[in-house]
């Protein structure tokens, strides 16, 4: 035999859900709450800080073609006062000046010696110097910022 169901007024009464309602689920509610509370923070956080590293390429053809063809990092080998022989001269000082492995790790980056390889028979920077592809990395950048700086500094 069919059951019937209860009339609509008797369901959304306040009897009828205040006799089903336990008080203990209030502190389930408000963490629940907080929770979603911080996952949605964490989430704008992300998410604003993806977009504010991304920037919009200019719109002319020819700073795009220099943007494509310009070298990663600093190379003072490449520079325009590279044939002045004084500048030669503060370029090997500068370099004579940086630590032992800064300055191996320069030279050996100079030299095309690469940084990772995937064959085990390749000789790596990380392998010559003996620290890691990061740890080589760092030192290079640590390098041409110190020779950047010491080459500006006799430019002034």
């Amino acid at each position: 035999m069919p059951t019937k169901a209860a009339p609509p007024d008797q369901v959304a009464s306040p009897k009828f859900i205040h006799s089903s309602y336990d008080g203990r689920l209030d502190f389930f509610e408000v963490k629940f709450a907080a929770a979603l509370a911080a996952l949605r923070r964490t989430a704008l956080s992300k998410e604003s800080k993806e977009s504010e590293r991304e920037t919009t390429l200019p719109d002319d053809p020819d700073a795009i073609d220099k943007i494509q063809t310009s070298e990663p990092g600093f190379n003072p080998l490449n520079s325009e006062k590279y044939s002045d022989p004084m500048y030669r001269i503060r370029m090997r000082t500068a370099i004579n000046a940086l630590p032992d492995d800064q300055r191996q790790v320069l030279i050996l980056d100079w030299a095309g010696v690469p940084f990772t390889s995937n064959d085990p028979a390749v000789t790596t920077i990380g392998s010559i110097v003996g620290c890691g592809e990061q740890a080589a990395r760092q030192k290079r950048d640590r390098a041409h910022k110190a020779v950047r700086i010491a080459l500006e500094g006799d430019d002034q």
